[in-house]
């Protein structure tokens, strides 16, 4: 018979097993942007894509992102996650980033989060720095493993893009593309701010 007793002693041991069978990653592994800074997360396939927009003007926002690579007034923040997809993640990509919102391929980078996987690579896809990909290569993302927290500096403002993301090349499982839309957060550029602007004092002027 379970007395009273029996179950007050065993109650710690159960909460204690609870906590331990839950991911490392369970939680929001990305400091909360402060001054109402742009957080989220996105859920596909097994996947999921945390982000958060920092700006580094304000200091209670950079004390992470200090070490982030490149230049530019706000950090984008991602962390790849695999739930529970049965394959390993090798790549991912971010889409619809403004041209001429990256200045320069030194502005993307990563910043270390153990025990997460760090990317053997991060590039732009095209010429025009509008997709940006990182790579896992040999170090592939598997099932409750995450990444590090992969970043893009850049002046530019936040707008709605997408993400998509692969096997590693090695592998021969095959991982659908992921196409979330409008969730995540990239880079845009003021020129069309800028340009509103002077039409409007030319009407004026008139």
């Amino acid at each position: 018979m379970i007395t009273q007793r029996m179950i007050v002693k065993a109650l710690p041991i159960f909460l204690a097993a609870c906590v331990l069978g839950i991911p490392a990653f369970a939680g929001l592994r990305l400091p909360d942007p402060a001054s109402g800074g742009y957080s989220g997360t996105s859920f596909y396939q097994g996947t999921r894509l945390d982000y958060a927009v920092y700006d580094m003007t304000i200091s209670a926002d950079s004390l992470k992102f200090n070490n982030a690579p490149g230049q530019g007034r706000y950090v984008y923040a991602y962390q790849l996650f695999n739930v529970s997809n049965s394959s390993a993640i090798g790549f991912l990509s971010l889409h619809g980033i403004e041209e001429g919102a990256i200045e320069s391929s030194s502005d993307i980078g990563s910043v270390k989060d153990d025990p997460g996987i760090s990317p053997t690579d991060e590039y732009p896809s095209n010429l025009k720095k509008t997709v940006v990909t990182y790579e896992f290569g040999n170090t592939s993302i598997s099932v409750n493993k995450f990444s590090w927290i992969l970043t893009i500096r850049s002046d530019g403002k936040p707008k709605a893009g997408t993400f998509t993301f692969d096997r590693p090349s090695s592998n021969e499982i095959p991982v659908s593309e992921a196409s979330v839309t409008p969730e995540v957060p990239e880079p845009a550029t003021m020129s069309l701010l800028l340009l509103g602007a002077v039409s409007m004092l030319r009407k004026r002027k008139r």
